[in-house]
């Protein structure tokens, strides 16, 4: 049988595995808590009755992640001349492979409160990269809109050609275009236009297999102590059988050792 400190050693290195198996399921179960609040949140604000902007964001320009995916309406014009292209964006649109566009934001002066930025929809690339799609207008002169609430992305460094950014942020926006922006982004629901780029996909309300991975991983837990335990027992029957304490097992006859006999 093996010196003690090699067991001991080895029942620490089981509960050290034991404890990494802890904490990763611990990790997916508040990833899985994470995206039920986010799931909640879209199933209970999306579809509820638009709420004033000035109720929702402060005039600091602060708000809380509680009233993500909040519809809101506000009344102003869009700065027009200020549109930016999101480039590289996918849109499944109900298929089951996805296309790859653009994502309009346009800037909004509502008539109350600071400038802030509508992402109006998807358009589809053109024929090849060097060409911009077209994109249909922003409507013209004082426009009631109704949009969701949603957050700024975070900023990526890109150096990319005029006009175009690489995420849907509200820092980006601010470089391209000089303004002064505030949070947080709406996503337009309906803003009275004729045609305009085609709506983002419907968000995600999939829960994923988080929950189910934290619960493999604390089942996993019962594997290293289990082997430990396994290997100690056979080593402490193999110990007595050399002491002559237990006798050994008979060998077991095949039916094809005695045909061979």
């Amino acid at each position: 049988m093996r010196p003690v400190w090699k067991w001991v050693g080895g029942l620490l290195l089981a509960l050290l595995v034991m404890a990494a198996c802890w904490r990763l399921g611990l990790w997916q179960w508040h990833r899985h808590e994470a995206k039920s609040a986010a799931v909640e949140r879209i199933e209970t604000h999306r579809d509820s009755d638009p709420v004033p902007y000035t109720e929702l964001v402060r005039p600091d320009g602060s708000w809380t992640y509680e009233d993500e995916w909040t519809p809101t309406r506000l009344t102003g014009r869009y700065l027009v001349e200020d549109q930016v292209l999101v480039r590289n964006r996918p849109h499944f649109g109900g298929a089951s492979k996805s296309a790859y566009g653009y994502e309009v934001l346009v800037p909004f002066e509502p008539e109350q409160g600071p400038t802030i930025v509508v992402n109006r929809g998807w358009v589809a690339n053109a024929n090849d990269a060097e060409t911009l799609p077209e994109v249909p207008a922003a409507p013209a002169g004082t426009v009631e809109l109704t949009a969701w609430l949603r957050p700024s992305e975070p900023s990526r460094d890109r150096d990319l050609p005029k006009g175009q950014i690489a995420m849907v942020s509200t820092a980006e926006m601010e470089d391209e275009t000089g303004l002064e922006l505030a949070e947080p982004l709406l996503l337009l629901q309906e803003d009275g236009a004729q045609e305009r780029p085609t709506p983002l996909d419907p968000p995600d309300t999939d829960l994923g297999p988080h929950q189910a991975y934290a619960v493999q991983w604390w089942l996993a837990m019962l594997f290293p102590p289990g082997l430990w335990i396994f290997a100690l027992r056979n080593a402490r029957r193999r110990a007595a059988q050399a002491d002559g304490r237990v006798a050994p097992k008979p060998k077991k006859v095949r039916i094809w050792d005695e045909e061979d006999g």
